[in-house]
């Protein structure tokens, strides 16, 4: 069981991408080995991005490889929040509740309906840099889907370019709506002073 505990320690997805940030190992002529895509290669890449408590949980087999690509495509402050979705708590008259792993598509569900935003449909300019300057405009912004399609290439060309950082999304939502529009005001026809009582009046 050691053995075979320390076999899978070292052949860990995510030990060999850490390899591969370093320098690409020689792959030999002769062997028989699956081609891997770019799309491959990058999503396996992002497995370095995990946050520790999500390494921890990869690492101890409570979640797998697709949870941790899923995670690893978010920001670090959105990936424990989504660890946590990953489980489901049960009781089962214990005294603390125990908890079994949710399928990839459940993360997946719930990654696209707390996480991710249509960008397409911001209230806001998404190029005005100055709106809230610490985050910069959105067109520049390495954290949405568009600005990666290997990773996000399928979701892309479902649902289009989207944000993966609600933290940047919402004050900036929130700026827009107290920020005084430069609209001059429209004057309705009944407000306006009417020729005929202005002549009447004189």
């Amino acid at each position: 069981m050691q053995k075979w505990r320390r076999w899978r320690n070292a052949n860990h997805p995510r030990h060999s991408q850490q390899g591969r940030r370093g320098a690409p190992r020689p792959v030999s002529q002769d062997r028989q080995c699956p081609i891997q895509t770019p799309v491959f290669v990058a999503s396996r890449l992002k497995l370095a991005d995990l946050v520790p408590a999500a390494v921890d949980a990869f690492y101890a087999d409570e979640i797998g490889v697709g949870h941790a690509l899923l995670l690893a495509k978010l920001p670090a402050d959105q990936q424990q929040q989504a660890l946590s979705a990953c489980f489901k708590e049960v009781y089962n008259g214990a005294s603390k509740p125990g908890r079994i792993l949710l399928p990839v598509r459940n993360l997946q569900f719930w990654i696209d309906s707390n996480i991710l935003l249509v960008l397409k449909d911001a209230p806001f300019n998404k190029r005005d840099a100055q709106l809230v300057p610490a985050a910069g405009s959105c067109a520049d912004c390495p954290k949405r889907t568009g600005h990666n399609k290997l990773l996000f290439g399928d979701d892309f060309a479902r649902q289009g370019d989207r944000c993966t950082d609600p933290n940047c999304y919402q004050p900036k939502s929130r700026f827009t709506s107290r920020r005084p529009s430069r609209r001059k005001p429209s004057w309705s026809t009944s407000a306006r002073p009417r020729a005929g009582r202005r002549r009447a009046a004189l």
